[in-house]
């Protein structure tokens, strides 16, 4: 029921949350299955000042529009979105992390420091099952450029490597309406593609050079290979980059939003 409920929220905008039972504790579905472990890093840029906090998610979304920018135009590369999501520095913020506990009055009668925050990711475990979902809805915005992905994905340097399972696309030109399909790994090397009723065997050519499916990927399923470690990554964005990304949208426009079914 978790994984379903989990899958129901990743592609609908009807799916309820996967329940946590308190602070600190993990769902089945989050320890063994699709929890990716994430530490998030915020350092000052005065005082370098560093503050962590560990998050865990079920999936990880990645933004073409943000992360490549306004000016990007073409086919883009999943691995590559993945890898800079994690390596993203993001906008910086007010408030040192030393004195994360005094208002801003407290913290202008102290002298305390008042440097920029840089906010960063680290990959800290790999799930047995990643889940990618491509943020294509930008506002009234539907960004439909293609997305190529590899038979095998690396989402980080070095690390495990992961064996593509399946893909949920998005038919429609618009992200309001439109109508889902989904293909997928159905035996070594074998794959097919499922439209409701009719299922349809395909190569693996057929399906990562399909530019419908490259235009309409929306969520993808990749499995940990066997015997790979679920160690973390080694890197931590905002402890060494200082300069944050060019603002991507307008001020005060909505966040992506997920293409609606037919």
């Amino acid at each position: 029921s978790e994984f379903f409920l989990a899958a129901l929220e990743a592609l609908t905008d009807v799916g309820r949350p996967v329940f946590t039972p308190s602070y600190g504790q993990r769902t089945a579905l989050q320890q063994h299955v699709c929890g990716i472990a994430l530490r998030q890093r915020r350092r000052c840029d005065m005082c370098d000042a560093v503050s962590d906090r560990a998050e865990l998610s079920t999936s990880l979304e990645v933004v073409p529009s943000s992360l490549l920018g306004p000016g990007h135009r073409g086919a883009c590369e999943l691995g590559d979105l993945v890898r800079r999501e994690l390596r993203n520095v993001g906008e910086p913020e007010e408030g040192c992390p030393a004195h994360a506990h005094l208002s801003d009055a407290q913290r202008d009668l102290a002298g305390a420091c008042t440097g920029r925050v840089y906010k960063g990711y680290r990959w800290e475990r790999s799930p047995a099952v990643l889940f990618v979902r491509v943020g294509r809805v930008i506002g009234q915005v539907y960004d439909r450029r293609p997305v190529r992905f590899p038979q095998i994905l690396r989402p980080v340097d070095s690390e495990c490597e992961y064996d593509f399972s399946g893909v949920v696309v998005h038919q429609g030109e618009r992200g309001t309406s439109g109508h889902y399909v989904a293909c997928a790994t159905v035996g070594v090397n074998e794959y097919a593609m499922f439209d409701d009723r009719t299922v349809s065997r395909k190569t693996w050519e057929q399906i990562a050079s399909n530019r419908a499916v490259q235009i309409g990927a929306y969520v993808f399923a990749y499995v940990r290979r066997p015997g790979a470690r679920a160690g973390g990554g080694r890197r931590a964005a905002a402890s060494t980059a200082r300069r944050p990304r060019a603002p991507t949208r307008p001020a005060g426009s909505p966040p992506a939003r997920r293409p609606a079914p037919s």
